[in-house]
């Protein structure tokens, strides 16, 4: 490895912990929203969300993939991204200054435990649609290629 290579990979570490710095600098205040924030707050977080986007995208597209893409993942697609906005804002809300001991420290682990957590959520969520839609169908006919479906809830009303 070059040396300016491990210039750039102690630069990013390090920009982690000091972003973290900037950021809660106003000490554990209870933030909700972007708007709550300073001028340099909102700029140190602007500056590490994007910073970790590329991870947000791989979260989604395995999450998507392990779907098969449906329809029903697709369709949650707007939601996710912005609920990872929330998810990463809860991240930070959470980290304490004084647990980040040296330089070495990476907002990676944090941010990847609190996006699988968001990706259990939404797996949880697009199974329960799915259930929920196939349960409502039932075939008639199963060798039938134009098989007719039958709403359960008509099924319940005619027995």
């Amino acid at each position: 490895m070059s040396t300016t290579q491990s210039k750039k990979n102690k630069v990013c570490k390090e920009r982690d912990r000091d972003l973290i710095t900037i950021i809660k600098s106003a000490g554990d205040v209870d933030y909700c929203t972007f708007t709550d924030y300073t001028k340099d707050q909102q700029k140190a977080l602007h500056t590490l969300y994007f910073k970790y986007m590329n991870l947000i995208h791989r979260k989604w597209g395995k999450l998507s993939r392990s779907l098969d893409n449906s329809p029903f993942v697709t369709s949650e697609k707007d939601d996710y991204y912005s609920e990872s906005y929330f998810t990463f804002l809860q991240c930070v809300k959470a980290i304490k200054l004084s647990k980040i001991l040296n330089d070495k420290w990476l907002f990676l682990g944090y941010f990847m435990h609190y996006l699988d957590a968001q990706n259990n959520k939404f797996f949880r969520k697009i199974m329960k649609s799915y259930k929920n839609s196939v349960s409502e169908n039932i075939f008639k006919d199963m060798e039938d290629q134009t098989a007719e479906t039958i709403s359960l809830l008509d099924l319940h009303q005619t027995s």
